[in-house]
């Protein structure tokens, strides 16, 4: 049986400039939604959450704001991280246009909610789905991840092509 390699240097290299890069994108993709997610919880009283509240429950008893905004964004910073290093594996893309990367990051928006939203975590906490709920227990969360996904994708690509600028410079010199 052939022995696994370790994870070569430049490989690894590249994870770690990965897991930089998406921290910003994440972030502010995570807060973007924040006054969203307000106003559809307090004045529309929208589903939103559910599932961060869900989760933590399981870890405490009685979730704090403080907390769950904490959990919010590390999250937003996790699924900022395949985003980003998807787009640092396609060089070609770096140079696309605006609203290609607007275009790519509602799609990963709507990828996140499809896969996690609207399927894993009802069928984890035994819950209905969006689906079988309505259109009103679907577009609030949708929304939001559609907006998160353009906010982290046009953030990436902005970041992305800073750094293709910053090697072009380095090499000039």
């Amino acid at each position: 049986m052939k022995r696994l390699e370790p994870i070569e240097k430049r490989e690894r290299a590249g994870l770690v400039q990965s897991l930089k890069r998406a921290f910003w994108p994440g972030i502010l993709g995570g807060l973007a939604i924040v006054p969203y997610g307000m106003v559809l919880l307090f004045w529309l009283h929208a589903h939103v959450d559910v599932y961060g509240t869900k989760t933590l429950q399981l870890l405490v008893a009685k979730p704090t704001p403080l907390l769950e905004f904490v959990q919010h964004m590390v999250i937003s910073y996790a699924f900022a991280i395949p985003y980003v290093w998807a787009l640092e594996q396609m060089r070609s893309w770096h140079n696309r246009s605006r609203t290609f990367h607007l275009l790519l990051g509602a799609a990963y928006g709507l990828l996140i909610w499809s896969a996690v939203n609207s399927l894993m975590l009802p069928v984890l906490f035994h819950d209905k789905t969006p689906w079988q709920l309505g259109w009103y227990a679907i577009w609030p969360s949708l929304t939001g991840h559609v907006v998160y996904g353009i906010v982290v994708a046009l953030l990436a690509r902005r970041q992305l092509r800073l750094v293709q600028a910053t090697k072009v410079r380095a090499s000039e010199v």
